[in-house]
């Protein structure tokens, strides 16, 4: 026999399933638009087959890296703890600190000429250290930042929770 309650457990995991796929859908489009940063840090490829091998990397790798925190992190939550509100607001969380690292991996990146990595922690405190002495309001406008993504990240989980079946068409 089946239980009604088994039947609305299994269409609102359902439903927060499909809301965090569409969610970390938007969050891909804006980590490759927040990752354009590396593009300009270099010089570009001579070649237009380096171009277009240069693109398809810097698109896949990051569209893989923001639908790996979603298979990671936000699955497995949504699995264990499937309430609504707070699927919703942990994913905004998660993802808002996501796209802040990697705002300071561009950062750090288009300074040192290599990512964030456990082996040059000691230079990547000193470069931050450095600009916060040279530039007070780094803390300010980091703030700044941080509540603009978080806000953003909040209005793209209510416009996908709200449109999801449209989405979905």
């Amino acid at each position: 026999m089946v239980s009604f309650d088994t039947k609305s457990y299994s269409k609102k995991l359902l439903h927060l399933i499909s809301w965090s796929h569409w969610f970390t859908f938007f969050n891909i489009i804006a980590a490759i638009a927040l990752s354009s940063y590396y593009l300009f840090s270099d010089t570009a490829p001579a070649t237009l087959l380096g171009q277009v091998y240069l693109v398809t990397t810097w698109v896949s790798h990051i569209g893989f890296l923001t639908f790996m925190s979603f298979v990671l992190i936000l699955f497995p939550l949504t699995l264990i703890l499937p309430h609504t509100k707070f699927i919703r607001t942990s994913g905004s969380i998660i993802f808002t600190l996501g796209l802040l690292l990697l705002v300071l991996d561009g950062f750090i990146y288009s300074r040192l000429g290599y990512h964030l990595n456990a082996s040059s922690s000691a230079q990547i405190i000193s470069l931050l250290s450095d600009i916060a002495k040279e530039f007070p309001l780094v803390y300010t406008i980091s703030g700044a930042l941080a509540i603009v993504i978080l806000g953003f990240e909040f209005i793209v989980s209510n416009y996908a929770w709200k449109h999801l079946k449209q989405l979905q068409k």
